[in-house]
């Protein structure tokens, strides 16, 4: 079931429109496929949603490839922004020839299913264009769900008594099931 609504057409992985150009300008720079762009996640400030392009297609629309929640597309940069303004390119890929690498590491990550903390969006392009399997965001955000989760813990022990036992089995099952004990996935 689609859960983002598109307004131009979108492709699966499979079915990748034939680029007119893997090349692109923006503010004298030229990048190529595998070139990150990133704009604020909607409501959830300050999160980003990371994509990178692909080139253009024969009717000269610029095509990203990303991770969501329907899994790894190939979309408009229209559908990309969906009404935001902002926008920032945190890489310029130099290489007009690695086009059909990066491609073979989205059909290599196209069949794992989305996942905010091990498999979102940043972890995709990083993985696509750098073959690295990380997320900034992700890392920082278990960090600070650490460090609350174990100051309320500190702070329930000292004022509770060990009747409320459950509450710290609940704190150490939330730590378990989003994987916030520190160790990296």
């Amino acid at each position: 079931m689609r859960r983002l609504i598109r307004k131009d057409p979108y492709f699966s992985i499979d079915e990748l429109p034939a680029l007119k150009s893997n090349a692109f300008r923006y503010k004298g720079r030229t990048g190529y496929t595998g070139s990150i762009v990133r704009r604020p996640v909607k409501d959830a400030h300050p999160y980003k949603h990371y994509a990178f392009v692909y080139g253009f297609d024969e009717h000269d629309t610029l095509l990203l490839i990303e991770n969501n929640e329907d899994g790894v597309e190939c979309i408009s940069w229209r559908d990309f922004l969906a009404g935001c303004s902002e926008f920032e390119f945190v890489y310029f890929e130099k290489n007009p020839g690695r086009l059909e690498e990066i491609i073979q590491r989205v059909k290599e990550r196209a069949a794992e299913p989305y996942c905010i903390d091990s498999n979102n969006c940043e972890h995709f392009v990083n993985y696509c264009v750098y073959r690295k399997l990380e997320s900034f965001q992700a890392k920082v955000t278990i960090k600070v769900a650490n460090i609350i989760l174990s100051l309320m813990n500190t702070r329930l022990f000292k004022y509770t008594n060990m009747k409320n036992l459950k509450v710290f089995e609940g704190f150490d099952h939330f730590r378990r099931r989003f994987n916030l004990n520190g160790n990296d996935k």
